[in-house]
Formats: C-alpha cells, structure tokens, sequence
C-alpha cells in the first residue's frame, strides 16, 4: 500500500448486513484454488489473498430494468457500494475524495 493507511478493514465492507442483503457477497467466480506464490496457507488475509478481483453485483429483473423507479434503485445501489470502492482507492494508495469549491459548485 502507498501512502495513507485503510481507514476500515475489508470484512466490515463485505459483510455489512445490507450489502449481504443486497449482494450476497463478493464474487466467487474467479478465487484461486491456493495461495498466491509466496504467501502462507495460514496467512492472516488468506481469504482477501484467494480473490482475483473484488466484485459485488446482483441481477435487475425486467420489472426493474423497464421501471421509472429504476434511477432510485442503481442510486441505492451504487450507495452500498460506495465504501467497497473507497476501500479499493485506500488500497490502490489513490487519492480520496475531493471537497467540491465553491467556485465549481
């Protein structure tokens, strides 16, 4: 990691019990068999270490899709994604969100 420290752990962002309710969890598909070369069985992150990618999605019927309420519901969503996607920026080391200036606000 560069710069500054994760302000929250990974589990907290996952097991949220909205996003569970919403998403289930993050995405299985793409987990490796065994650790990574060079990282033990029994290292503290294996579970993260197993992971590919750190997806959360979940299918939209077409009720949903062809609804007017279809704005509200990905704005719900992409809200309980928000804290996955900040941890992922804290992570990567990039830079966290910027205060909007009154000038361009």
């Amino acid at each position: 990691m560069r710069g500054k420290a994760i302000p929250y752990p990974l589990s907290l962002v996952v097991a949220a019990p909205a996003v569970r309710k919403r998403f289930g969890g993050l995405s299985a598909e793409t987990m490796l068999k065994r650790m990574p070369r060079g990282y033990a069985e029994d290292h503290p992150a294996a579970a993260w270490l197993r992971h590919q990618s750190f997806t959360l999605g979940r299918r939209l019927g077409d009720a949903q899709l062809t609804s007017p309420r279809l704005p509200a519901t990905l704005e719900a969503d992409f809200t309980l994604l928000l804290p996955l996607v900040r941890w992922l920026n804290a992570a990567l080391g990039l830079p966290g969100r910027r205060k909007k200036s009154a000038a361009a606000g």
